[in-house]
């Protein structure tokens, strides 16, 4: 069984590592949960303005991982763990993106549509 590197193994990068992997799917769905529970308030309101705030924080809070995901870069290459890590944080910088341009296709309707009706 090969070593496992010390610089992965930190706990501080375990936990770096799990914070990345999952930041992006609950920005997501924290995005799609307060959307739809913001549409009766800005109606009864007459703004969208906490709409576009949350939208808005949702996305930065999807990429935010993409800027975790690139201390992967810092790794050793030589380790089994350093590669699987790496392998990883790319796959979460590419999950950060994806999730981040899904939220924005599913803002632009909320976002430009009058949803509150005539």
């Amino acid at each position: 069984m090969a070593a496992i590197a010390s610089s992965v193994s930190r706990p501080r990068a375990l936990i770096l590592t799990w914070v990345a992997v999952l930041v992006a799917p609950l920005a997501w769905f924290s995005a799609v949960v307060l959307m739809f529970a913001l549409i009766g308030d800005n109606c009864a309101a007459g703004s969208r303005v906490l709409l576009r705030a949350n939208v808005a924080a949702c996305i930065v809070l999807a990429l935010a991982p993409a800027v975790l995901g690139s201390w992967s870069r810092s790794l050793d290459s030589e380790s089994v763990a350093a590669i699987r890590t790496r392998l990883i944080l790319y796959l979460v910088v590419a999950g950060s993106v994806v999730l981040a341009l899904v939220m924005l296709a599913a803002a632009v309707p909320i976002l430009l549509q009058n949803g509150c009706g005539a």
